[in-house]
């Protein structure tokens, strides 16, 4: 955000937020004496992307990412970047539309500080309580046999695994911690996170049942069920969302690439097919996985290397412009996750690295 939360910016940065956020004033007021239009708007189509414009430009002209905790220098390439896109922002109109059409098909990454309206302009507030976690009943996921035995958990007899990754995006670097509750009946998977928090269970056999995840600050969910071997049932509190998947063939459901490619690695089989759900809208997508061989990585050992992507049955259902590919290493022991890189045209790069594994042997307590 244009505060840079609890960074010291330079005096050259200081003066830079002073001048950045008196000229939209300035401008505010005289869009608003010529046209009838509300602040909102002026922030929206004018002053936003204005701010938007100036932080990139300063990123690179300084060469710094300064809105990450690391202050990692900017390689040439993405300076030449972030001044063609602070240029292009900052010109009047142009930069409007530009900032618009971004948000549309795009996700960039927000710097400058969100609409805040008058204290008398505040609607009221409205306490909305979020429904509690509905109870899953242990279904087995194909291709696994539709007699399954109740999962019930069996603190008692539980193994805890924990371990770490670094994920890091090009305004971020956040640290995920996870746990691992591994007993004779089911397997509880804990992330957790500055951003957001989840809970997932598994069968015995790394069959995924249910996934639960909520964001920090909002509060907002999603709760993806598995309620029979061809069904999973999706649940997003953002709009009201609530709907029933059909899975129309034999594939296994994948949410965690991080623990959900264990089978995979440990078998024989090249590829695999797979489903995967979207948590921002909990649509369905047949993906696919290939074996690429294994490597040996400084740091990592010797690891399997995975690449994913969209179906090639699917392809026509997808716009090439969106599509996300990933390159995943994985332990070929365990079948956990070691390094994560995922990129697409819309989306900034995302990178997960493994920091630690701590193997406790003693009985799971949540």
């Amino acid at each position: 955000m244009g505060n840079h939360s609890n960074l010291s910016p330079p005096p050259k940065a200081i003066k830079r937020f002073t001048y950045s956020l008196t000229v939209p004033k300035m401008l505010e007021l005289m869009i608003q004496a010529l046209c009838p239009v509300s602040p909102q708007w002026v922030h929206s189509f004018v002053i936003e992307p204005y701010l938007e414009g100036c932080e990139r430009v300063n990123r690179a002209w300084q060469g710094v990412d300064f809105h990450s905790l690391t202050r990692a220098p900017l390689f040439f390439k993405e300076r030449i970047w972030e001044w063609l896109k602070g240029t292009l922002l900052l010109t009047p109109i142009v930069g409007g539309l530009f900032w618009l059409l971004w948000q549309t098909f795009g996700s960039p990454s927000k710097w400058s500080d969100p609409y805040c309206p008058e204290i008398n302009q505040l609607p009221p507030v409205h306490v909305v309580e979020q429904p509690p976690l509905p109870v899953a009943q242990p279904i087995a996921a194909p291709p696994a046999p539709a007699a399954v035995p109740v999962v019930q958990p069996d603190p008692g007899g539980a193994q805890i695994e924990q371990f770490s990754f670094n994920e890091a995006r090009e305004s971020f670097v956040m640290k995920t911690n996870w746990k691992i509750k591994n007993s004779p009946h089911v397997i509880i998977a804990y992330k957790n996170c500055e951003k957001s928090k989840s809970t997932s269970r598994y069968s015995p056999g790394w069959a995924i049942q249910d996934f639960y995840e909520q964001e920090m600050v909002s509060g907002k969910f999603c709760h993806f069920k598995l309620i029979d071997p061809q069904h999973i049932e999706v649940i997003i509190s953002e709009g009201n969302i609530h709907k029933t998947h059909k899975l129309d063939k034999p594939f296994p459901w994948i949410q965690q690439p991080t623990i959900g490619f264990k089978n995979f690695v440990l078998s024989n089989e090249k590829e695999l097919s797979f489903y995967g759900i979207r948590p921002d809208n909990g649509e369905l997508i047949l993906m696919m996985a290939k074996k690429m061989g294994e490597e040996d990585i400084p740091g990592l050992g010797r690891v399997v290397k995975l690449r994913t992507g969209i179906h090639p049955s699917s392809w026509l259902y997808y716009s090439p412009i969106n599509l996300i590919r990933s390159e995943l290493w994985l332990d070929p022991q365990t079948g956990i996750l070691r390094k994560l890189e995922a990129d697409g045209a819309l989306v900034d790069k995302l990178t997960i690295e493994f920091l630690r594994n701590d193997p406790l042997p003693a009985p799971a307590h949540p």
